[in-house]
């Protein structure tokens, strides 16, 4: 996904290409541009998707129904947003003093509290199962890390090697695992780890990008985004052991992303197409593509 051009080297889109990160170009107003969507996170019943957007002039979060109706600004600096599993809470990262910083909100918007004050800048929140821990990535200069933190703020905890930059990291269903991209052997790739017990694997082993890797409910698959059929990114599913990768979308210029729904039946993605960047949902098949936001 776009980003914003703040620091030379310290976000992932600059380091790769358009399309990978949380962030999305400004607008000068709410018309100026068509509005740019990404990031989609489910709530934990599935009802609706949260999301960031730029179409009120700076890029926020939104919450949508799952249906496409019922369209609201939550937040209005904000991006990268996950739903908490009780559905109470939404994390995200927002601009502080020229750092992007974590923060958690009511899923209503409201009590929003600040969880970091760093150097660098955080991205890519993500709940762990059981509610009480965010992990993240830090970008600090050229490099990227994975952190874990405490869902209530507190002492961060590095769980990257700090040879090689990670990004993206989510939890498995169970809590035991995390996939995350890497660029450990020189490209990126999706690997996963069992929680701070042992060395990373590489599931992709790709020299294109593989990236934005995310567990299924069951933590049977890995959904991910790829352009490993040349072109921009498309969005793949693979067995979790990075087996039978598979392509599922096929008429977006981009996707990427992809979120799985908590049942486990639908994929909610960004969608590229004709200039518009959108919300999308589809089926686990890549079947019954629908766009949910439109401008």
């Amino acid at each position: 996904m776009h980003t914003m051009q703040r620091k030379s080297g310290r976000m992932f889109t600059t380091m790769l290409l358009a399309g990978l990160a949380n962030g999305l170009h400004a607008q000068e107003g709410p018309s100026a541009v068509p509005a740019e969507d990404g990031s989609p996170t489910w709530s934990p019943d599935g009802k609706r998707i949260a999301f960031a957007s730029n179409r009120h002039g700076q890029t926020g979060i939104y919450v949508i129904d799952a249906d496409g109706t019922g369209l609201t600004l939550l937040i209005e600096k904000g991006q990268g947003p996950d739903w908490s599993p009780d559905g109470k809470s939404i994390a995200y990262v927002a601009p502080v003093d020229g750092n992007m910083e974590l923060h958690r909100a009511a899923a209503d918007g409201s009590g929003v509290r600040r969880l970091t004050e760093t150097s660098g800048d955080e991205a890519s929140p993500a709940w762990s199962p059981t509610g009480d821990s965010l992990l993240y990535y830090r970008t600090d200069g050229a490099l990227s890390q994975n952190w874990i933190l405490p869902a209530d703020g507190g002492e961060a905890v590095c769980l990257s090697d700090g040879e090689s930059s990670d990004f993206y990291p989510k939890w498995s269903p169970d809590g035991s695992r995390i996939v995350f991209t890497s660029l450990r052997g020189g490209a990126y790739n999706v690997y996963s780890m069992q929680f701070e017990l042992d060395a990373p694997v590489n599931l992709s082993s790709r020299k294109t990008p593989d990236y934005n890797g995310s567990y299924s409910p069951d933590g049977a698959r890995i959904v991910f985004v790829s352009n490993r059929d040349g072109g921009k990114g498309q969005v793949y599913v693979m067995n979790a052991d990075g087996t039978d990768a598979t392509r599922l979308t096929e008429g977006p210029e981009f996707a990427g992303n992809p979120r799985w729904s908590p049942d486990g039946t639908r994929i909610a993605f960004r969608c590229e197409l004709d200039g518009n960047a959108d919300i999308a949902v589809m089926n686990a098949d890549g079947s019954a593509l629908t766009h949910l936001t439109d401008d």
